[in-house]
């Protein structure tokens, strides 16, 4: 029995140790996926409950603030709005254009990349409205979903891929419930980078949004690299403008 003991717990550590090894090849694995996308991207990140205009590398690597706008969105005498809420980077001419509150209305603002203060333009009076019925008052440029060579789509919760007049599931939802709140339960795609190699997703692991609601599921983005189907874990933001510098 004794013997019998000694063989279990041999054989617990073992398989202990090789789970950890595994786990660490794929970490490897993962990393050096991210480690390959190429490109620089701006977004919107909340911190300090209000969103900030930040830059990195795609592969999330020399993140910077760009610019914040805290204390500077005065509406009256007690009350601030402090976010960015649209934004455009210009790759030609490296000018950031952004919309935040000025004087009590919603105003853009422009400055050159590098530059520590924007300079007002104008009021954001006009607006035109886009594909998934936002509105905006900027030319933006976020990652879209179509391009003239394939195009992304979810149905039901899982991801599709139209390429050359063939449809494919590329992530499969296997949820019991769906949900009328669009982001609750399965898969959503939010945009491919410029060549197309990688798309950007979100889920809350919830199969059935219960967990959501509970507070064990948090809503997470993940990039997929669309020659393996394989992801990793992305930056969890808004508003991503991917540049091919």
């Amino acid at each position: 029995m004794k013997n019998k003991a000694k063989i279990l717990i041999v054989l617990v550590v073992l398989g202990i140790v090789l789970i950890s090894v595994i786990s660490l090849y794929n970490n490897t694995r993962r990393d050096s996926f991210l480690d390959r996308v190429d490109g620089k991207i701006y977004y919107l990140k909340r911190e300090d409950e209000i969103l900030k205009l930040y830059t990195s590398d795609a592969n999330l690597k020399n993140e910077k603030l760009v610019y914040s706008h805290y204390k500077k969105g005065k509406i009256d005498d007690e009350n601030y709005n402090d976010n960015v809420t649209d934004f455009r980077y210009y790759p030609e001419s490296h000018v950031i254009e952004f919309e935040a509150m000025y004087n009590g209305q919603w105003s853009i603002f422009r400055m050159d990349e590098g530059d520590a203060e924007p300079r007002y333009i104008k009021n954001a009076d006009e607006f035109k409205i886009l594909e998934d019925y936002r509105v905006v008052s900027l030319d933006v440029d976020y990652v879209h979903l179509e391009t003239d060579k394939l195009k992304i789509f979810d149905k039901e919760g899982s991801i599709f891929l139209e390429e050359n007049g063939e449809v494919k599931c590329i992530k499969k939802y296997r949820g019991f419930v769906k949900s009328d709140i669009r982001g609750l339960v399965g898969y959503i795609p939010q945009g491919l980078s410029p060549d197309s190699r990688y798309l950007i997703y979100g889920t809350t692991g919830s199969f059935t949004g219960i967990g959501y609601f509970l507070g064990i599921n948090k809503y997470k983005r993940y990039i997929m690299d669309l020659d393996t189907l394989k992801s990793h874990e992305y930056i969890n933001v808004e508003r991503v403008q991917w540049v091919d510098e």
